[in-house]
């Protein structure tokens, strides 16, 4: 079962994560592991792994994309969860937001067996200068020294229009 703390995240925030294992079989798994594909734009935060409440070591990276987290043996009916943080880069606007995560472990006949894949999404705000939105200020003056400073006998220039790209308009005051 894989979890994600709120459904929205921006770009440059971070983001907790929890995967659930349980094993419901009658027989200890051992070699267990977790495979995780975080969402395209987003990368691990260091430090942010928790076992069953516990501080460990962060995963190993995986060459090509993801992370691997180690368990090792997991008896009949016991459960494991893992928690970790991820931050949402400038490119995780472009992607789809799901983070998937799949368990891998060996049985006591020696087979290796593998979980279906678990999901979460979340959905990638653009806020702050990563958004459609913004806030213009400034001031528009007579700049006599061409210091591109306002100096005291500098004045400001009250009634110009500024036009914005989409026609929209202020007058200066």
């Amino acid at each position: 079962d894989k979890r994600v703390e709120r459904v929205e995240v921006g770009v440059g925030e971070s983001i907790g994560y929890t995967i659930t294992l349980e094993n419901r079989g009658e027989v200890t798994l051992t070699e267990l592991v977790v495979i995780d594909t975080p969402p395209t734009g987003f990368r691990f935060v260091a430090r942010s792994t928790h076992i069953d409440g516990e501080p460990v070591a962060d995963p190993l990276r995986l060459p090509v994309a993801g992370m691997q987290f180690d368990i090792g043996d997991l008896a009949p009916g016991e459960s494991v969860e893992i928690a970790y943080a991820l931050q949402a880069g400038a490119g995780a606007a472009d992607g789809d937001g799901v983070n998937s995560a799949v368990a891998r472990a060996v049985s006591s006949a020696g087979e290796s067996i593998a979980s279906a894949p678990s999901r979460a999404q979340v959905r990638v705000a653009r806020r702050g200068v990563f958004g459609d939105e913004a806030i213009v200020f400034g001031k528009v003056y007579v700049d006599t020294s061409c210091d591109s400073l306002q100096n005291e006998a500098e004045w400001p220039v009250p009634g110009v229009r500024l036009y914005l790209e989409n026609g929209r308009f202020v007058v200066t005051d």
